[in-house]
């Protein structure tokens, strides 16, 4: 489960975001895991308007989590039109900051959400 704490992830590699309605996207990276994620948020008009909101709000220690362009950014995900997310963080990282910093402050429900993740 995604909830449960970003520890857990650290030194796997994922294969699959699980979504509480049994559908499963194919995920290699946790970038991808991020994308897959951001995306199905996106879905709903009102969190994607908390999302276009965000942006240049959220900021790393030297660059801005979620903005409206690339330029500023070392690793960006294009998520939507005008909407980009720094990625160039460790898993544990990446996953934190997509949960607590970002999921939680537009109000989506990542409870029920699974991460497959492949067998050592």
């Amino acid at each position: 489960p995604l909830h449960v704490g970003t520890g857990i992830y650290k030194g796997k590699r994922p294969n699959g975001v699980i979504f509480p309605n049994g559908v499963r996207v194919e995920s290699s990276t946790w970038k991808k895991v991020m994308e897959v994620i951001l995306k199905d948020c996106c879905q709903d008009p009102q969190k994607r308007q908390a999302l276009m909101d965000l942006r240049g709000k959220i900021l790393g220690r030297n660059r801005v989590l979620v903005g409206s362009e690339a330029g500023k950014m070392r690793s960006p995900l294009k998520v939507d039109e005008a909407l980009y997310v720094e990625t160039h963080y460790d898993a544990e990282t990446l996953l934190r900051i997509l949960t607590t910093r970002i999921l939680d402050a537009v109000g989506y429900d990542y409870s029920k959400i699974q991460i497959a993740v492949k067998a050592e």
